[in-house]
This record gives structure tokens, C-alpha cells and sequence, in this order.
């Protein structure tokens, strides 16, 4: 034996070819020839994504029917598959059918009849028949790792062009099959009433049984993340607005992106309005899920927030994609506030005959979402701690709508939308001000987006029942109501006042027998 060593030059993924020859003193024995494989053999697991939504309707096939995914240039045959849903949102998940098929015709039922009546919103469900337990059936389904579920299979009908039951539990009905072709995806609601979606599509993870050479380059984007905010520097108690800004600089797709604003201690959380995608607060931590952006795109979210202690802070942003990332430098940003209290800034008397005049507080004045055509009525509340008590008068900055205006001495704010404020959001700025020496002040800023009026969006009617379906905003109170003759109306309500928890509202009542039914929704006060 002897060793030999020496450096190859070459690409990864690539080759080179070795010749050895042995000889004596009689002369040349023999040639070796060998091929060496440059870079490491792993394992091939390869994920695609499709990362549009998918509505669900209040019955029926989903409106993306099926959402396909494209799989090519994959050797082999499939070992394992697993899928993912993300942002799965539903007000009954028991209605919802999940149906996955392969190029060649495998099928197999992700989830079934799952998770009873329990309101979903924006959970990751990740299906894998290795997986310790099953999807719930009456309790709620929280974001997670599932074998697929079946649990009434009675109901398995979808409309075509899904393929017809029966239908497999295991995601192993896939293996040993080709991987390559197009993959679907059927979603259905089997029950009347509710809706919703699947908001960031679907994931699907293969791995196939051919080794391949690691060559170090794959699916890469580059994420970068910054913020500001306005101001950075304000009085304890007033509101400030941090804008974070997300780039995909590519080359590649960067999929599943969720950017985590972690606010510092002294900020409440108030609001946030993304450009893309949703958002969710958890004591401080704002998680805003974008889903996909394409190479070169961006979005931006606004947080709006409550300085609630006096100090300096750091607001930290990280940004993060299931698409490799290998500059990780600019998925971190950070940004710089500074809190200021007034009561300790304030010059202390130097002489017991010397008074000094504090600041009155505004207090913090929360935005809010409205219909068009509607009453915005703010009852605004000020203190001033000197003795006597100084005379407070409010004010509106200039620059906003016509008709919003201030009451000087009480601080009600009102202002009556129009359908021209459709869709638009209008800042405000709310200052009260006393009548000390110097006078001084104290300022809240405020946003009011304005949606359309309340509008009906369908109905239909299905086994003698009628399913109405209207838009809101969650919080508010509506009223629906139908008659026979608009000629002469007399409008009778079909329903309790329902307050509304999402942007939608599905109702359903037993049709009464007439010749022609005219619906109406209304906005309760």
C-alpha cells in the first residue's frame, strides 16, 4: 500500500479523472483509471412552494381550485412528502376538506372534519404521516406538525376535477412514484354559514431516492430590513409610528417571510398596518407575516405605539424566509427612542415664591376603523396637576377633512365620513393647551382609516335556507333585514344584532316563502 495526495482543481457537482500506472524494474505493470465525484453526496429533499391564497368560500370548492404546484428536475423516486398550509383561517374548521394529488393520480386526504367549531386564524398546519399525533376533532387545531386526518369520511365528495373517493390517510401512498409534474391541491367547505382561507398557500417538501453531489449553490435570496421612527423623540405618554421596510434582493424568491418587531418596554403596542400580508401582537412582540416576495420587491408596515415609560430604547427588527439567506447581516435592524418626561425636565423653583406653570396630559387617543358614511365621535379627556387648575382649551391641527373638527372646551372631536373617504386613512392631531404663564401644551396623534358602507357580497340559498354575506369592521354591530315590496317597504330583521369579530359575516336563516326578498344590512350605533 502506499498513499498517494493531491489537490483537485474543479467545480462542485463536477468530476475529475484519475490515471495511475504501476510499474518495476521490468517495466510498466498496468493503468488504473478512476472517476472522482467532486463535492459531498447527501440526501435530496427539495421544496416548492405556491404561495397564493386560497379562499374558502361558505360552501363549496375553494375559488384556487385546485392550487398547483409544478415539480421538475428531480431524479429518482419519491421517499417521502411532506405538505404544508399556512395562514389557515376559518370561522368552523370542521367544514374544511384538504385533498392532495400526485402527477401520477396518488391521493391522499391531509385533513377532514377537523377541529369542530373553533375560529382559526393564520395557523401553519404541517402534514407528515412520521408525525406523533393526529389533527384534533372537536378542539382547536393549533399551528403544528399532524399525521393526515380523516375524520368523517361520509362526506369525502369533492366536485371535479378532483379524483373521486376513496381516498389514502398516508402520505406514504406517494412513495415510489415520480416525483415530477404537477401537484394539486383541493380545498373545500362541506357546511354552510362560514368562510375563509388559507392565506399564504402551500408548501410542499419531497425527497427522492437518488443521491446527489452538494455543490453549495441552490435557492438563495438576500432579505434586508430597516426602521425608523417618527418622531424618535417625544413626551411620555404620546404616540409614535415605526415603519419597517422588508427588500428581497434576491436572486431568488424568498418564501414564508415573517418579520419579528420585538418593542422595547417602553412602548405599548397600539395598532400596526401592514402593505402586505397580516400581523398579530403578543405582549410586545409584533409578528408580520408577508408570505412571498419576488426578487427585487418590497413591503413596509407601520406600528403605531404608546411611549409609556421615560428612558432611552432600542426597537429590534429580524427578518427571516425558509428560503436560504447567506447574508445574514441585514436581517437585523435596529433603531434608537428616546422618551422624555416632562415632570422631571421641567426647571425646579429656586426661591418657595417662585411658581411654576406643568404641562397639562392629553390622554392617548386610539386609531380606529370605520364605514363610510358613519359618525366618528371621540370624547377626549385632559388633566393638569396645578393649583388652582389652569383652563384647558383643544384644538385640531389644520389639514384635515372637511367637517372633523375639535369642541374647544370639552375636547369631543366629530366628524361625519363620506363615500368619497372610501378607502383613504386621514391623520389627526389633537392638542390641549392651558392658559398658564408660559402656557404649555401637550399633543396626541391619532390615524381613522374609512372603509366602504357595509356591502353585501351574496346570497344564495340552499336547502331552503338563505346565506346572506356581508363586509365589516370587527367590532361593529349590524343589523340584517329583508322585505317583499320596496314599493312599501316594511323591513323586517331576520337575525339578533351580530357584532362582527372578522372582516365578514355569513348569516343564515330559513327562507320564507314570497314572491321576491330584498336585503338589507345596517350599521347599529
Amino acid at each position: 500500500n502506499r498513499p498517494f495526495t493531491f489537490k483537485a482543481n474543479g467545480l462542485p457537482g463536477g468530476s475529475i479523472s484519475a490515471l495511475a500506472q504501476l510499474s518495476d524494474d521490468s517495466g510498466i505493470l498496468g493503468f488504473l483509471h478512476l472517476t472522482i465525484p467532486l463535492g459531498l453526496t447527501c440526501i435530496q429533499t427539495t421544496s416548492f412552494t405556491n404561495a397564493t391564497t386560497i379562499p374558502i368560500p361558505d360552501s363549496g370548492k375553494a375559488t384556487l381550485y385546485p392550487s398547483p404546484i409544478i415539480v421538475s428536475g428531480l431524479t429518482g423516486t419519491v421517499t417521502s412528502v411532506t405538505a404544508t398550509i399556512r395562514g389557515y383561517t376559518h370561522s368552523w374548521p370542521d367544514d374544511v376538506d384538504v385533498l392532495l394529488v400526485s402527477p401520477a393520480g396518488q391521493k391522499v386526504m391531509l385533513m377532514s372534519d377537523c377541529g369542530g367549531g373553533n375560529v382559526r386564524s393564520g395557523v401553519t398546519l404541517t402534514f407528515d404521516s412520521s408525525a406523533a399525533s393526529s389533527v384534533p376533532d372537536s378542539a382547536a387545531i393549533p399551528s403544528g406538525i399532524y399525521k393526515p386526518t380523516n375524520i368523517d369520511s361520509t362526506s369525502d365528495n369533492f366536485p371535479a376535477p378532483a379524483p373521486p373517493a376513496p381516498f389514502s390517510s398516508s402520505l406514504t401512498n406517494f412513495n415510489n412514484t415520480n416525483p415530477n409534474g404537477t401537484w394539486s391541491l383541493y380545498v373545500q367547505d362541506d357546511g354552510a354559514m362560514d368562510s375563509g382561507s388559507i392565506t399564504q398557500g402551500w408548501a410542499l417538501s419531497i425527497t427522492t431516492s437518488n443521491l446527489t453531489t452538494s455543490t453549495g449553490v441552490g435557492n438563495a435570496a438576500n432579505l434586508s430590513v430597516s426602521t425608523f421612527a417618527t418622531p424618535s423623540t417625544i413626551p411620555l405618554g404620546s404616540n409614535l409610528t415605526l415603519t419597517v421596510n422588508v427588500i428581497n434582493h434576491g436572486p431568488e424568491p424568498a418564501a414564508y417571510i415573517v418579520v419579528t418587531d420585538i418593542l422595547p418596554n417602553g412602548l405599548l403596542f397600539c395598532s400596526a398596518n401592514p402593505t402586505l400580508g397580516s400581523c398579530s401582537n403578543d405582549n410586545g412582540i409584533v409578528n408580520w407575516t408577508l408570505g412571498m416576495l419576488q426578487s427585487g420587491a418590497n413591503a413596509s408596515i407601520n406600528i403605531q405605539a404608546t411611549a409609556i415609560a421615560d428612558d432611552t430604547f432600542t426597537n429590534q427588527v429580524i427578518a427571516s424566509s425558509i428560503t436560504p439567506d447567506p447574508v445574514s447581516s441585514n436581517n437585523l435592524a435596529l433603531t434608537l427612542i428616546s422618551v422624555t418626561n416632562r415632570s422631571h425636565t421641567q426647571p425646579a423653583p429656586t426661591n418657595s415664591l417662585i411658581a411654576t406653570n406643568s404641562a397639562p396630559l392629553l390622554s392617548v387617543i386610539a386609531n380606529r376603523t370605520v364605514h363610510a358614511g358613519s359618525w366618528v365621535v371621540i370624547s377626549n379627556a385632559a388633566s393638569d396637576s396645578d393649583l388652582p387648575a389652569n383652563t384647558l382649551t383643544f384644538s385640531l391641527a389644520p389639514g384635515g377633512p372637511p367637517g372633523a373638527s375639535v369642541q374647544p372646551t370639552s375636547g369631543l372631536f366629530t366628524w361625519l365620513t363620506s363615500d368619497a373617504d372610501a378607502n383613504t386613512t386621514h391623520n389627526f392631531s389633537i392638542t390641549v393647551t392651558d392658559n398658564g404663564s408660559p402656557a404649555l401644551s401637550d399633543s396626541r396623534l391619532f390615524d381613522i382609516s374609512v372603509v366602504s358602507r357595509p356591502l353585501i357580497t351574496g346570497i344564495s340559498l340552499t336547502n331552503d335556507w338563505v346565506n346572506v354575506t356581508w363586509t365589516t369592521v370587527p367590532g361593529d354591530t349590524y343589523r340584517l333585514q329583508f322585505t317583499t315590496n320596496l314599493a312599501t317597504p316594511k323591513w323586517i330583521s331576520v337575525t339578533q344584532d351580530v357584532t362582527a369579530t372578522i372582516s365578514k359575516i355569513t348569516h343564515s336563516h330559513p327562507f320564507v316563502p314570497g314572491p321576491q326578498h330584498f336585503y338589507r344590512v345596517m350599521l347599529v350605533p
